[in-house]
Parts: structure tokens; C-alpha cells; sequence
């Protein structure tokens, strides 16, 4: 596949589904084929804008818990999907005793 085509199929997908043309979201498209999904940093609810966007991509969204180098606890919302040959995927952390640092893993 060729990075124009696959920011072509994205863009299909965002005209054909327009709430996540909405939603706060960083857009990063590979040759391979893979599309990552970054929330911007200063988004407050990011458990809402992974349900937004599963719903929005037609998907279940998925969480699990577990605690980053150094002990601090966090949740990882994720939405993942495929769309006419691209694996699109999206990760948010949550760290429960502060604010949410969306799009940076443990």
C-alpha cells in the first residue's frame, strides 16, 4: 500500500462517518498501513472519547489497569478497528489520581 492511498482510505472514512471529523484526535497514517489515533493533550474525558469514537468506528471499546515504571496506577482505554485494509488504533491512558495524559503509554 502506498501512503497515498492509505490517507485516501482515511479520509473515506472520516467523509463517510463525520463524528470523528469532530472529535479531538491527532492523525497519524503509515505506508503499512497502520493509522494511530493520538487524543489531544488537553482532553479531560478520555474513557467518553474512546466510547465516542468505538461508536463512531462501529467497534466495542476495550480497558485494562496496570501501573507504569515507577508505580503510578493508570487505565488504558483502547479502540481498535480495521477499514478497507487499514488497522486503525487508538490508545488513551488515565491516571486516576491526576489529570489524563492522552496519547502516552506507561
Amino acid at each position: 500500500m502506498t501512503l497515498a492511498r492509505n490517507v485516501a482510505i482515511l479520509n473515506l472514512l472520516v467523509a463517510s462517518r463525520p463524528d470523528i471529523a469532530n472529535l479531538p484526535l491527532d492523525i497519524c497514517v503509515s505506508q503499512s498501513g497502520d493509522v494511530e489515533l493520538n487524543a489531544h493533550r488537553e482532553t479531560p474525558d478520555i474513557p467518553g472519547l474512546a466510547a465516542r469514537l468505538a461508536k463512531a468506528l462501529r467497534v466495542e471499546p476495550a480497558s485494562h489497569s496496570g501501573t507504569a515504571t515507577g508505580g503510578k496506577p493508570f487505565i488504558c482505554h483502547q479502540v481498535t478497528a480495521k477499514y478497507r485494509g487499514l488497522q486503525i488504533a487508538f490508545w488513551g491512558y488515565e491516571y486516576p489520581e491526576g489529570a489524563a495524559e492522552a496519547g502516552e503509554g506507561p
